[in-house]
């Protein structure tokens, strides 16, 4: 004889177990693609965090910009190699809205950034304005992955002085990396 009442079955967790409180400092290190007018980039960096509302955080990061390129001969100091590494190293600030709370979580925002030295021997700070957009994947409740994309522009009155570029010009990014959640 089989019993017929309903059993109480509870569902099955599935993916990673989240907790509902939200994590209120977060450190994201990513590593990406960046062109910047006819320069390319390669970029690497850390960025901190904040959650201030449940859907809304405050970003700031540094992040290294290094570029190959080949410096005319007029400007190579003797003894130095024609081909060059150099790196760029800005510090950005930005605002974002996450408006879902769960294992796959997209962000959208916008933010500034601030370039010391962007030309040798020079002490001129360039500046960007850039909107960014991305989705985090949570892992566990302490790691997520992150993909990231950025659009905007980077200014400063002394572009010109690195082959020909122009002092504003159009910047994109394309990054991923790991957030760790505290």
């Amino acid at each position: 004889v089989r019993d017929r009442a309903p059993r109480d079955r509870s569902p099955r967790a599935r993916g990673p177990q989240r907790s509902r409180s939200n994590a209120s400092f977060d450190v994201t290190g990513r590593v990406g693609f960046a062109k910047f007018q006819f320069l390319n980039f390669l970029t690497y960096g850390v960025e901190a965090g904040f959650q201030v509302a449940p859907n809304i955080a405050v970003l700031a990061g540094l992040e290294a910009y290094s570029t190959r390129r080949e410096i005319p001969t007029e400007l190579v100091p003797e003894g130095m190699p024609a081909v060059q590494w150099n790196t760029l190293i800005p510090f950005s600030v930005a605002g974002v809205y996450r408006p879902e709370d769960g294992d796959l979580r997209p962000f959208a925002g916008a933010g500034v950034q601030l370039i010391p030295g962007y030309v040798k021997d020079s002490s001129s700070l360039a500046f960007g304005l850039r909107a960014l957009g991305g989705v985090d994947y949570a892992m566990s409740d302490a790691m997520s992955l992150s993909v990231s994309a950025a659009a905007g522009f980077w200014a400063g009155s002394e572009w010109y002085l690195i082959q020909n570029l122009l002092n504003t010009g159009f910047s994109g990014q394309l990054s991923a990396g790991a957030v760790v959640k505290f």
